[in-house]
């Protein structure tokens, strides 16, 4: 990531700053980030005095390394806050997750990690109240600027109800998205039998850890890119953690990454 300046030593950006995680902060301590109270308050340690004497050489490149994966994590933990893994109900690789409301009828959301991974959202086009859905169809889209993003019916049967309220932008710096609003409820008369098949598959927290896995690659790889256009728009002053990703990234490796986490091979 690139940190020095073409001025002088007191005009070295931050390594947060240098890797896009906020928006304004020069160094005056000559990358020694472990006597940095900005570092620790980022990263939400306590600042050591801890003093080492390790040529100046040594200390920027391990520091490199280690404040890289530093980020990575105190993001990746900002952007998981508030998504939870519910036993009273299913998840599935379409990105939604669905429970038994009555014997013949599911609610449907989407959950929470996907929202913040595609914040900020610009709509979702539901199906038709009363169509009749089959399992595996496309039945929506996530729009997102010029991306589309597809959802697939994780259950078959009819649209019995739409939420047109449904808050798409799910903020990672504010109370998360409440884990029962759904989106749409399907009635059908096969419920129990596609539930009791369901209950054996494993494919819905397989794709939540795969997100999870991706979201920290993929920042790996946006943090560590010398290249600054890559990284993309800074963030907010303050320290304050960017929640659109794509900022973060830059707008082609966001792409790739959506495209290699939410569009089906």
């Amino acid at each position: 990531m690139p940190v020095y300046s073409d001025k002088n030593s007191n005009d070295l950006k931050c390594v947060w700053m240098s890797a896009g995680l906020v928006n304004y902060k020069l160094c005056d301590l000559d990358f020694n980030c472990e006597h940095c109270e900005f570092h620790h308050a980022m990263q939400g340690t306590e600042h050591s005095s801890t003093t080492q004497h390790n040529e100046h050489s040594e200390i920027v490149a391990s520091n490199f390394t280690e404040n890289t994966n530093q980020m990575v994590n105190a993001c990746l933990n900002k952007l998981l806050e508030g998504c939870k893994i519910h036993l009273d109900r299913f998840y599935h690789s379409s990105h939604f997750w669905f429970k038994p409301e009555e014997s013949d009828q599911v609610q449907i959301g989407i959950d929470n990690l996907s929202l913040k991974i595609l914040y900020p959202l610009d709509r979702c086009i539901l199906p038709q109240l009363g169509e009749h859905i089959q399992y595996g169809q496309l039945m929506a889209w996530l729009v997102r600027g010029e991306i589309m993003i597809p959802l697939y019916a994780p259950v078959k049967g009819e649209i019995a109800a739409v939420n047109p309220s449904y808050p798409l932008n799910v903020n990672v710096s504010a109370d998360p998205l409440s884990d029962d609003t759904f989106i749409l409820k399907i009635k059908s008369k096969d419920l129990a039998v596609d539930l009791k098949r369901k209950s054996y598959s494993t494919g819905g927290i397989e794709n939540y850890q795969k997100k999870i896995s991706g979201i920290k690659t993929y920042l790996q790889r946006s943090v560590g890119d010398h290249q600054p256009e890559n990284i993309g728009l800074t963030l907010g002053d303050g320290g304050a953690m960017e929640q659109n990703l794509e900022k973060i990234m830059g707008s082609k490796l966001f792409r790739e990454f959506i495209h290699d986490l939410f569009i089906r091979k």
